[in-house]
């Protein structure tokens, strides 16, 4: 189309066509280039308009795009497509009533669209109303029985409506047409979490391993659990712990390690995180244990080589919080040296007895793996102790600081983080349909004081204390259009999370080292200020919290996690335990204090052990030993957020069954957005927030 002179030409289809083109290869600018100059030649074409309009949405530039649609319709009230464009664009910012009208003209001009059908369920689901959200996905389906879009839809209604076996099957035909969509086994992990499995299925089993194979689908530990269920009902699987049970592990360590190795979703689990289950977890200590002590009369060494390497990868990834005898350590000491003598002999001696240490020390603390040929074997292995972390520790280099951490409990918190950076994660959780503000807002259920606030739709947000990236790769994908700056204490925890953040191939994060005391220096303000688990480290939360405010723009909002007073009550008495006893923040100590609470019949250290927190050493630390801890009660909330020009917008992260109860004894709708009575209700239900208080703010 370029060097075209449009002031003679006729517009072709091949004008249409190379538009379009731009637009599907993500080229928006140039398109919108293209696409403006087409119109001034062309100003009577509704084609371009509503090209326009979609380009214009893509870019961000929503009243464009609705006045371009708008446009095209004026042009011709009978275009379809337009309708329907229209009607997506309304629904993507928060309008889907506005939407529903658009696709049923759309679908008046042409009955038998079956993408209109789609969209209007999605848009009748919005909503509420759900049962008519049904009957246009199987309408749509009827027009096009191999729509993924419908059947991914239909399920996620179905699943809505508590018809999670007919909802299993809409995912699965879903991802059998199209296995690409990472959103499709989102909502196939979420149904999957919540199955009350009654017998093994190897159909399931296949699925949850397809879901762990992806990056940024699913953060396994919040899965491990269903996973183990589903494992426990494997013919194989239960009898292993009957065997460790009967002590009969040490007489059958080998079986036992080739037929865990024969069950694949178990070496997927325990190598992407830890595991929250302290049955299982006892019978791998035998193992390492039996593995590393017998090691020089096991005969299969090959044979077992795919169970050690997966353990080997299971213990670094829960930073080795196993607990050791004295003769396991002598022996790790014994192993280091002959490994260091014979480093780079590649016989099944060498190769069983390098999986052996690696599952009781990080392999990138020695210097002999630098000039190692690794063997193809232990490749994962090598890859995940070595290659990444001087990966990470390579970009050091690359991160700005905003000033020197000079406040003293910052520096104590800094000091933890560097030592261990909290959490290690393998896999993550990120949105593939990024929102803009508008429609985040409907589906959150948060409620602005101010509603005439405009969003921007390119908005600046500041994550403030992103630790290793989980949390500022979600947010970065979860808003449309945004630019994420992301900042914290720990220089090695920012180096994980920006090695993470290239690994994952996303681009809108900036990573800063910084203390949140110091972040008026930056000048700016942001659109979107997220701090989750951060306060409470501080010497003053409010300080902290007061200069998050001053970075938010006037009707901005602002996400907090807080520890609750009420949910944490356990916690306070084992940190009281912790310095009466005398123990401190050292690996040896925390694994130490960490078997008592195993062994203790007390039943306030017992709730302890239903933290996914307690099994890995940097979330044990963070939950039990961390240098400073403050926590908050709802009350005390309120007033802060009054103190500092904060209006309350609604809780996030509940659990359905938690709003449900909540709202049986608080029927009033505007009691969700009460803290009041939300502190009415924790005290009659301490652990609705055992996690934290996480919830939404806007500025006045």
């Amino acid at each position: 189309m370029v060097g075209t002179d449009l002031s003679t030409a006729a517009l072709s289809q091949e004008n249409i066509s190379e538009l379009i083109s731009l637009y599907r290869n993500g080229d928006l600018q140039e398109a919108l280039r293209e696409g403006d100059a087409l119109a001034v030649f062309f100003p009577e074409s509704p084609v371009i308009q509503n090209l326009l309009g979609a380009i214009n949405f893509g870019l961000g530039n929503i009243e464009q795009a609705l006045s371009r649609y708008a446009a095209a319709l004026k042009l011709n009230p009978s275009y379809a497509q337009a309708h329907y464009n229209l009607g997506s664009a309304l629904n993507n910012i928060g309008d889907p009533e506005a939407a529903v009208l658009s696709y049923a003209t759309a679908l008046k001009i042409k009955p038998d669209y079956a993408e209109a059908h789609n969209n209007m369920g999605n848009a009748l689901k919005n909503t509420g109303k759900l049962k008519e959200a049904i009957v246009s996905y199987e309408t749509a389906l009827q027009l096009n029985p191999n729509s993924a879009d419908a059947h991914f839809n239909l399920g996620n209604a179905l699943y809505d409506t508590g018809q999670s076996e007919e909802a299993l099957q809409s995912y699965i035909r879903a991802t059998s047409i199209n296995s690409n969509r990472k959103d499709f086994w989102q909502s196939l992990s979420r149904l999957l979490a919540n199955i009350n499995f009654t017998s093994y299925s190897e159909n399931v089993s296949d699925i949850f391993i397809k879901i762990l194979e992806q990056k940024t689908v699913v953060r396994p530990i919040g899965i491990s659990r269903q996973i183990l269920k589903l494992l426990n009902f494997h013919p194989e699987y239960r009898g292993l712990f009957q065997k460790n049970k009967d002590s009969n592990v040490s007489n059958s360590m080998e079986m036992i390690c080739r037929r865990l190795a024969k069950i694949p979703l178990f070496l997927r689990i325990i190598e992407l995180c830890p595991i929250p289950d302290l049955e299982l977890e006892n019978l791998l200590i035998t193992l390492r244990r039996d593995l590393l002590l017998k090691r020089h009369s096991v005969l299969d060494k090959q044979g077992i080589r795919v169970l050690q390497i997966s353990l080997a990868l299971h213990c670094f990834t829960n930073e080795f919080i196993f607990s050791m005898t004295d003769a396991e350590e002598s022996a790790v000491r014994a192993l280091e040296l002959e490994i260091e003598n014979s480093a780079g002999n590649a016989d099944p001696s060498e190769l069983y007895n390098l999986a052996c240490l690696a599952s009781y020390r990080p392999l990138h603390k020695y210097e002999w793996p630098q000039g190692f040929v690794i063997p193809k074997d232990l490749k994962p292995l090598f890859e995940r102790q070595v290659d990444e972390v001087l990966a990470a520790a390579s970009i050091r280099t690359e991160i700005p600081y905003l000033d020197t951490i000079k406040n003293k409990v910052s520096t104590a918190v800094k000091a933890q983080y560097e030592e261990n950076p909290y959490p290690r994660w393998i896999n993550t959780l990120a949105h593939y349909r990024p929102v803009y503000i508008p429609a985040f807002l409907k589906q959150t259920n948060l409620r602005l004081l101010d509603e005439a606030v405009e969003f921007s739709n390119w908005p600046d947000i500041l994550v403030a204390g992103c630790g290793t990236g989980q949390h500022s790769i979600s947010t970065a994908s979860r808003f449309a259009n945004c630019k994420v700056l992301a900042v914290d204490l720990s220089l090695d925890s920012l180096c994980y999370a920006k090695h993470k953040t290239n690994e994952l191939g996303v681009g809108n994060i900036e990573y800063m080292q910084a203390d949140i005391l110091d972040l008026d220096q930056l000048k700016r303000q942001f659109d979107i200020v997220e701090c989750s688990g951060v306060l409470h480290h501080m010497a003053n939360p409010m300080a902290g919290w007061r200069t998050l405010t001053g970075r938010l723009k006037p009707g901005g909002l602002m996400h907090i996690g807080l520890y609750s007073e009420i949910a944490r009550r356990n916690i306070v008495e084992a940190r009281k335990l912790i310095s009466t006893r005398g123990f401190s923040n050292t690996q040896s100590d925390i694994i130490e204090f960490r078997k008592e609470i195993i062994d203790s019949d007390d039943d306030a250290l017992s709730t302890i052990k239903t933290f996914s927190d307690f099994y890995s050493t940097s979330e044990l630390r963070d939950l039990l030993f961390h240098v400073q801890e403050h926590r908050f009660t709802l009350p005390q909330i309120q007033r802060d957020l009054e103190t500092l020009g904060l209006n309350f917008a609604g809780f996030e992260y509940l659990e359905a069954h938690v709003t449900s109860q909540f709202m049986q004894n608080y029927p009033d709708p505007d009691s969700l957005y009460s803290l009041e009575s939300w502190h009415d209700f924790e005290r009659k239900n301490p652990d609705t927030f055992k996690g934290m208080y996480q919830f939404w703010v806007q500025k006045s």
